[in-house]
Protein backbone atom coordinates (compact mmCIF):
# COMPACT_ATOMS: atom_id res chain seq x y z
CA UNK A 1 0.00 0.00 0.00
CA UNK A 2 1.26 3.45 -0.82
CA UNK A 3 0.90 5.88 2.03
CA UNK A 4 -0.03 9.35 0.88
CA UNK A 5 -0.76 12.29 3.13
CA UNK A 6 -4.44 12.77 3.74
CA UNK A 7 -4.12 16.39 2.64
CA UNK A 8 -3.15 15.18 -0.87
CA UNK A 9 -6.00 12.67 -1.04
CA UNK A 10 -8.76 15.11 -0.27
CA UNK A 11 -10.29 17.86 -2.30
CA UNK A 12 -8.39 21.18 -2.07
CA UNK A 13 -11.30 22.63 -0.08
CA UNK A 14 -11.28 19.74 2.39
CA UNK A 15 -11.81 20.40 6.11
CA UNK A 16 -8.15 19.70 6.91
CA UNK A 17 -6.87 23.02 8.13
CA UNK A 18 -10.27 24.56 7.45
CA UNK A 19 -13.55 24.88 9.24
CA UNK A 20 -16.07 23.71 6.65
CA UNK A 21 -17.92 20.38 6.95
CA UNK A 22 -16.80 17.50 4.72
CA UNK A 23 -18.15 17.42 1.21
CA UNK A 24 -19.91 14.46 -0.37
CA UNK A 25 -17.02 14.17 -2.85
CA UNK A 26 -14.43 13.79 -0.06
CA UNK A 27 -13.24 10.16 0.03
CA UNK A 28 -14.20 7.93 2.94
CA UNK A 29 -11.17 5.72 2.32
CA UNK A 30 -7.85 7.04 1.07
CA UNK A 31 -7.04 6.19 -2.55
CA UNK A 32 -4.98 3.05 -2.94
CA UNK A 33 -6.45 1.37 0.16
CA UNK A 34 -7.83 -2.12 -0.17
CA UNK A 35 -9.83 -4.22 2.23
CA UNK A 36 -6.70 -6.25 2.96
CA UNK A 37 -4.53 -3.19 3.66
CA UNK A 38 -7.16 -1.70 5.98
CA UNK A 39 -7.47 -5.02 7.81
CA UNK A 40 -3.69 -5.17 8.18
CA UNK A 41 -3.59 -1.64 9.61
CA UNK A 42 -6.32 -2.37 12.15
CA UNK A 43 -4.98 -5.79 13.17
CA UNK A 44 -1.43 -4.44 13.55
CA UNK A 45 -2.57 -2.55 16.64
CA UNK A 46 -3.65 -5.71 18.46
CA UNK A 47 -0.89 -7.94 17.08
CA UNK A 48 2.05 -5.81 18.18
CA UNK A 49 5.02 -7.54 19.77
CA UNK A 50 4.97 -5.15 22.71
CA UNK A 51 2.06 -3.41 24.39
CA UNK A 52 1.68 0.34 24.42
CA UNK A 53 2.87 2.17 27.51
CA UNK A 54 -0.67 3.41 28.24
CA UNK A 55 -1.84 -0.21 28.24
CA UNK A 56 0.58 -1.05 31.05
CA UNK A 57 -0.37 2.14 32.87
CA UNK A 58 -4.01 0.99 32.80
CA UNK A 59 -3.33 -2.71 33.37
CA UNK A 60 -1.27 -2.39 36.56
CA UNK A 61 -4.02 -0.60 38.57
CA UNK A 62 -6.59 -3.05 37.19
CA UNK A 63 -4.50 -6.00 38.40
CA UNK A 64 -4.04 -4.34 41.79
CA UNK A 65 -7.80 -3.82 42.12
CA UNK A 66 -8.37 -7.45 41.11
CA UNK A 67 -5.96 -8.45 43.88
CA UNK A 68 -7.94 -6.34 46.36
CA UNK A 69 -11.13 -8.10 45.22
CA UNK A 70 -9.59 -11.55 45.71
CA UNK A 71 -8.27 -10.53 49.14
CA UNK A 72 -11.71 -9.22 50.15
CA UNK A 73 -13.42 -12.44 49.06
CA UNK A 74 -10.85 -14.55 50.91
CA UNK A 75 -11.31 -12.40 54.02
CA UNK A 76 -15.09 -12.86 53.71
CA UNK A 77 -14.70 -16.65 53.60
CA UNK A 78 -12.27 -16.57 56.51
CA UNK A 79 -14.10 -14.13 58.83
CA UNK A 80 -17.68 -14.73 57.72
CA UNK A 81 -20.53 -12.38 56.93
CA UNK A 82 -20.03 -10.55 60.22
CA UNK A 83 -17.72 -8.18 58.36
CA UNK A 84 -20.82 -6.83 56.58
CA UNK A 85 -22.07 -5.42 59.86
CA UNK A 86 -24.39 -8.28 60.75
CA UNK A 87 -24.77 -8.07 64.52
CA UNK A 88 -27.61 -8.48 67.00
CA UNK A 89 -29.14 -4.99 66.68
CA UNK A 90 -28.88 -5.15 62.89
CA UNK A 91 -29.38 -8.80 62.05
CA UNK A 92 -30.30 -8.23 58.40
CA UNK A 93 -27.18 -6.15 57.68
CA UNK A 94 -25.68 -5.56 54.30
CA UNK A 95 -26.93 -8.67 52.51
CA UNK A 96 -30.64 -7.84 52.57
CA UNK A 97 -30.07 -4.18 51.69
CA UNK A 98 -27.92 -5.23 48.73
CA UNK A 99 -30.59 -7.68 47.59
CA UNK A 100 -33.39 -5.13 47.85
CA UNK A 101 -31.30 -2.50 46.04
CA UNK A 102 -30.62 -4.69 43.01
CA UNK A 103 -34.19 -5.99 42.82
CA UNK A 104 -35.39 -2.36 42.81
CA UNK A 105 -32.98 -1.53 39.98
CA UNK A 106 -34.25 -4.57 38.05
CA UNK A 107 -37.85 -3.46 38.60
CA UNK A 108 -36.93 -0.02 37.29
CA UNK A 109 -35.67 -1.56 34.06
CA UNK A 110 -38.94 -3.43 33.65
CA UNK A 111 -40.88 -0.22 34.34
CA UNK A 112 -38.87 1.69 31.73
CA UNK A 113 -39.47 -1.04 29.15
CA UNK A 114 -43.22 -1.07 29.87
CA UNK A 115 -43.40 2.72 29.76
CA UNK A 116 -41.77 2.81 26.32
CA UNK A 117 -44.16 0.13 25.09
CA UNK A 118 -47.28 1.86 26.39
CA UNK A 119 -46.32 5.27 25.02
CA UNK A 120 -45.27 3.78 21.66
CA UNK A 121 -41.93 5.55 21.63
CA UNK A 122 -40.53 5.60 18.10
CA UNK A 123 -37.15 4.02 18.91
CA UNK A 124 -38.39 1.80 21.71
CA UNK A 125 -36.76 -1.39 20.38
CA UNK A 126 -33.22 -0.22 21.08
CA UNK A 127 -34.23 1.55 24.29
CA UNK A 128 -36.08 -1.55 25.50
CA UNK A 129 -32.97 -3.64 24.87
CA UNK A 130 -30.98 -1.33 27.12
CA UNK A 131 -33.67 -1.38 29.83
CA UNK A 132 -34.09 -5.14 29.67
CA UNK A 133 -30.32 -5.67 29.75
CA UNK A 134 -30.22 -3.49 32.87
CA UNK A 135 -32.97 -5.67 34.34
CA UNK A 136 -31.14 -8.92 33.62
CA UNK A 137 -27.82 -7.73 35.04
CA UNK A 138 -29.43 -6.17 38.11
CA UNK A 139 -31.36 -9.37 38.82
CA UNK A 140 -28.17 -11.38 38.37
CA UNK A 141 -26.33 -9.05 40.75
CA UNK A 142 -28.94 -9.56 43.45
Amino acid sequence: MTDIPASHALHPESPIGGSRPPLSRDPVVLPGSTIGSMTDQICAIALRERAFLWWWIAMIPALLLTGVLVAAILWLFYAGVGIWGIDWPVVWGYAIINYVWWIAIASGGTFISALFYLTRVERRTSLNRSAETMTVFAAASS
